[in-house]
């Protein structure tokens, strides 16, 4: 794996057992299978610099290149697809406010659940995502259940070639609002990449 400069390393996302937990937010979009809006949504924590506002300035062009889609999809394709993506996390997930500005590009404002006031990072209850997981291509990598898996690995305190327990499944299951095969595929995965182990 290439290695990551610390001048590089950005400090690690901080993502609310809210957004984890809650079953309207990523247990909502892994049943929907809204692998975008749940990349895009972890990316623009992670594009976050610690303004009052709370305010991500939207780089279409950054943004589909940091989440792989450049590869996969013309600009106007990915283009469209982060437009909705951006649209259902308004919308329906109601985690940010988008803002549109023609003819400049949009921004979106990012808010705290449940109050609505804008975004500030947990200081606690939450997951701790190190920059790794997008320097090391984590994000372009593992597959949908795999990513959620890992945010619930970290909250586990289950960490990079970490532990988790052996009577893991069930608690997962009722805690993560997930049916028994996303789990198993997001454990299954981890472990094959050896960033988890299941005693």
């Amino acid at each position: 794996e290439a290695s990551v400069n610390d001048k590089d390393k950005r400090p690690s996302v901080r993502v609310s057992d809210s957004f984890i937990k809650v079953p309207s937010f990523a247990p909502r979009m892994i049943t929907a299978r809204d692998k975008t809006a749940f990349d895009l949504y972890l990316l623009l924590l992670r594009l976050y610099d610690g303004n009052s506002q709370a305010k991500v300035d939207i780089d279409f062009k950054s943004i589909s290149q940091a989440l792989g889609m450049d590869k996969k999809y013309n600009y106007t394709s990915a283009y469209d697809i982060l437009t909705g993506a951006l649209v259902r996390l308004d919308k329906r997930y109601n985690l940010i406010r988008r803002v549109t500005q023609h003819p400049k590009p949009p921004y979106c404002l990012l808010l705290n659940y449940p109050s609505g006031q804008p975004y500030t990072p947990a200081q606690e209850g939450y997951c701790a995502v190190p920059d790794e997981y997008w320097q090391y291509g984590w994000n372009k990598r593992l597959s949908f259940p795999e990513k959620y898996f890992f945010l619930i690995s970290l909250r586990k305190s289950a960490v990079n070639r970490g532990r988790v327990w052996s009577d893991y499944r069930q608690g997962i299951m009722e805690d993560f609002h997930l049916n028994r095969s996303t789990v198993i595929r997001g454990i299954m995965g981890l472990r094959k990449l050896n960033i988890i182990e299941v005693e």
